[in-house]
């Protein structure tokens, strides 16, 4: 089990940032310069989050002596934005009257959430005189992280009596919160889709055994004149598949319209990705076929007697 503190927990949709001006840039307006956010961690956070390392180090205990100049542990957003990808191990940034220096680049996560991409970010050794009366625990666990809550609990208080545990959460429940908003919408979109959907597959089934019964005649002429069942249920089956290629067409280009507004309920997945609207397609195509079956088998039994004496 594995164990860090941090000032602000990922996925908690808010965070503390300042202006960062590099060693050897003019000072200028402040609000000019780039901005980053910052989170203090202790050293033992960010291997217990999974951080990859890419660069250079991780923080160590040592990193937090207010007698040395402090260290920092930035993202690989924070590189790409101003480093353009260079190294930026060694490189310095204007802390009070001194200096902070970059030790070490991690891999980006998404610590406000999904709907964003990762933001600059400066991780800071916690030190016992950083004015912190709070700060969250994040533990790693491979059992229930409820069952270990007690115990967690017990080791903070044995090491601190007077400490306050006001809250256990597993995090799978905060990064759930941060997308409960997105997640209400495509569910009621699913919603939505599959009411439409099993509309559209019961209308496509009333219009072909419509348009069979309207052809009983017709289709038992064929039989006569010698007509395999096969035939008379591929022709039943292409014209209703033309009328649902018709549709998909159109159902294809409003959502290519619509495409814009749903962008940002996805994450992971591009608007336009081949793959999802391919399934969709099918979805809807075996959909249409599975309605249009039963009517076209219907017709392909139709007795040519039968038939003529139908009108």
């Amino acid at each position: 089990m594995d164990a860090g503190a941090i000032s602000l927990i990922p996925y908690d949709n808010w965070g503390n940032n300042f202006n960062i001006r590099y060693e050897g840039r003019p000072v200028g307006d402040p609000t000019t310069l780039p901005l980053v956010e910052s989170r203090i961690a202790t050293p033992s956070l960010l291997p217990t989050l999974g951080f990859s390392l890419l660069r250079g180090r991780f923080l160590e205990p040592n990193d937090a002596d207010p007698e040395r100049d402090p260290v920092v542990v930035v993202n690989q957003a924070l590189v790409d934005r101003d480093f353009g990808g260079a190294d930026p191990i060694g490189r310095r940034f204007a802390v009070g009257r001194g200096f902070a220096t970059i030790v070490g680049v991690v891999a980006d996560i998404r610590n406000f959430g999904p709907a964003e991409d990762p933001r600059p970010e400066v991780y800071w050794a916690f030190g016992a005189n950083d004015g912190w009366t709070t700060l969250p625990m994040l533990v790693r666990t491979a059992g229930d992280p409820a069952s270990v809550a007690a115990a967690v609990t017990s080791a903070i208080r044995r090491i601190d009596p007077t400490a306050a545990v006001s809250e256990v959460t597993p995090m799978t429940e905060v990064m759930a919160q941060s997308v409960g908003t997105p997640r209400f919408y495509l569910v009621l979109f699913a919603v939505f889709a599959g009411v439409a959907l099993l509309l559209s597959v019961a209308g496509l089934y009333g219009v072909t055994s419509y348009a069979v019964t309207r052809r009983t005649r017709e289709l038992g002429i064929r039989s006569a004149l010698g007509a395999t069942r096969s035939r008379t249920l591929r022709l039943v089956l292409a014209e209703a598949m033309a009328l649902v290629g018709v549709g998909a067409l159109l159902g294809a280009a409003a959502a290519f319209g619509m495409s814009s507004l749903l962008g940002r309920l996805l994450y992971g997945v591009s608007r336009l990705d081949p793959v999802a609207w391919g399934g969709v397609i099918g979805l809807v195509a075996a959909s249409a076929l599975g309605a249009a079956l039963l009517p076209a088998r219907r017709a392909a039994r139709v007795d040519p007697i039968i038939a003529m004496r139908a009108e």
